[in-house]
């Protein structure tokens, strides 16, 4: 009996003074997303020609360029850009309007490890000609119009 006396002091004993063990479970986190791809101009205001003063009858066209910067999503592919119409009227003158792009950077992707990296888009410039041809006669008393045109970028 005293021997079973002895060895539950000694269990106690060796019970008490053993270090506790932490423990620890993972767990896989799934982040899921979706993306919707976008093409868009990189300022929200309207792109002005300015094409001067047209003398009725004229012996020469005026011409005029305007750019407007764009911005993609990366990896997309090349917009194209169409008009509600390519030709207008501006105090009895026929104009025309036509766009070509240059494409710019592809973009930079995050690094994916600093939250503040968020990248870059994929850039490009359209170049919006606008044009009144020659020999024109006009409408109305002179004064200054203008008219506008819808460019829609598609991608």
């Amino acid at each position: 009996m005293k021997l079973l006396t002895s060895l539950s002091i000694i269990a106690a004993t060796v019970a008490l003074s053993s270090p506790a063990f932490a423990q620890s479970a993972s767990k896989n986190v799934v982040v899921s997303a979706s993306l919707t791809s976008v093409c868009r101009f990189a300022t929200s205001t309207d792109m002005t020609i300015a094409l001067g003063t047209y003398t009725a009858f004229q012996g020469t066209a005026l011409s005029n360029t305007g750019t407007a910067a764009i911005e993609c999503t990366r990896h997309t592919t090349t917009p194209t850009f169409s008009w509600d119409a390519t030709v207008g009227l501006i105090k009895g003158l026929t104009f025309t309007v036509a766009s070509a792009y240059a494409a710019g950077s592809a973009g930079t992707a995050p690094d994916g490890v600093t939250a503040t990296d968020l990248g870059t888009p994929r850039t490009g410039t359209v170049t919006v000609t606008a044009n009144i041809p020659a020999g024109q006669a006009g409408d109305g008393a002179s004064g200054a119009a203008s008219a506008t045109k819808v460019l829609t970028v598609t991608f």
